[in-house]
């Protein structure tokens, strides 16, 4: 596999940069945030995301990314790795939940097996790259005609006959 592409979303700035350097010879880049509001910034198009379960940031970049159509795998983390916050995230679709604090080699080894997971599962794509706009992207869908608009088209087509009122025979 190639090397990965992380977005390490976490308040603690010392712990940010602990996580950061630890995954920096593992990822072809990393980028650290403070808040998951940030990615709306520059989303990223293949990263896995590591995110601090705190408060509600599960939840709200759970519904941050299905408000931008985005589906990025991530990776939630605490301190406070209780089995109903572990449950929850996992239920959200958190590919992993990992406790607070954790080996790097475990850090690592759970970041790449959810980015594994997510591009085996990830369509393959025709080559061109994606549009942010959506009349520029490629039509996937083959329009398909409707046989009641086929008719209607039929109905109203012009046509060379004379449309002259025919005087009725007695």
């Amino acid at each position: 596999m190639e090397r990965a592409q992380f977005v390490l979303i976490d308040s603690d700035v010392h712990r940010r940069a602990k996580i950061a350097h630890e995954l920096t010879n593992l990822a072809s880049y990393v980028i650290p945030l403070e808040h998951y509001s940030e990615l709306t910034q520059c989303w990223p198009r293949d990263a896995v995301l590591l995110v601090e379960d705190a408060g509600g940031a599960v939840d709200s970049l759970c519904r941050l990314m299905h408000m931008h159509h985005k589906d990025l795998p991530f990776v939630a983390f605490s301190a406070d790795a209780s089995p109903q916050r572990r449950s929850a995230a996992l239920l959200k679709g958190a590919g992993a939940y990992l406790p607070w604090p954790c080996g790097a080699e475990e850090l690592k080894s759970t970041l790449l097996s959810v980015a594994t997971a997510h591009s085996a599962k990830a369509p393959a794509t025709s080559g061109e790259p994606e549009s942010v706009f959506p009349q520029l992207a490629p039509n996937v869908i083959p329009p398909q005609e409707d046989a009641g608009l086929r008719q209607m088209r039929e109905l109203w087509r012009a046509s060379n006959e004379s449309h002259a009122p025919q005087a009725y025979a007695e």
